[in-house]
């Protein structure tokens, strides 16, 4: 009876030990950003191709133990006009050539992208857009205020999240 029990407990002991070392694996291990580790900031980018203008789209940390990663584009793209009724005619896809890189966002560590227009084109007064974040967790969908911009023309490009530097 003895040793069933003193077997019984080096298992249990080694059960731990492999599951505790499954729970602290590597630094590749990292979890995937829901709606409530980021906030999301959009401005005026001054960065821009040549008959181009883009926004920044800012992913921070929304607390102080945040540590998740976003990797891809943004997608499920909607824009709200001034009365905050879906924005018609304003359409998204992802920058041609856009790479999944994993990004990890923690406190100092914050994600940005763009959203590239073309300008001269049609002014599409904006107030908010909704988006779902490049992440495979379960909640993604998030909300920001457009800044005091119009979007110019009917289609914006996404570019994927990269490291802030």
């Amino acid at each position: 009876m003895r040793r069933s029990i003193s077997t019984g407990v080096v298992l249990a002991a080694a059960s731990t030990a492999v599951l505790a070392g499954v729970a602290s694996a590597g630094p590749g291990a990292v979890p995937a950003c829901g709606a409530n580790d980021v906030d999301v900031a959009i401005s005026r980018s001054p960065e821009h191709a040549a008959g181009h203008s883009a926004f920044l789209v800012r992913y921070t940390a929304a607390a102080d133990t945040t540590n998740c990663a976003l990797a891809g584009v943004p997608s499920n793209v909607v824009f709200y006009g001034p009365d905050g009724d879906t924005a018609p005619g304003i359409s998204a896809t992802p920058q041609p050539g856009s790479v999944a890189t994993p990004v990890t966002i923690t406190p100092g560590h914050a994600g940005i992208s763009y959203l590239v227009e073309r300008t001269g084109e049609q002014p599409n007064p904006v107030s908010a857009v909704t988006f779902s974040l490049p992440s495979t967790a379960g909640d993604t969908s998030v909300r920001a205020p457009w800044p005091s911009v119009p979007v110019s023309g009917a289609d914006v490009q996404l570019s994927a999240v990269v490291a802030e530097s």
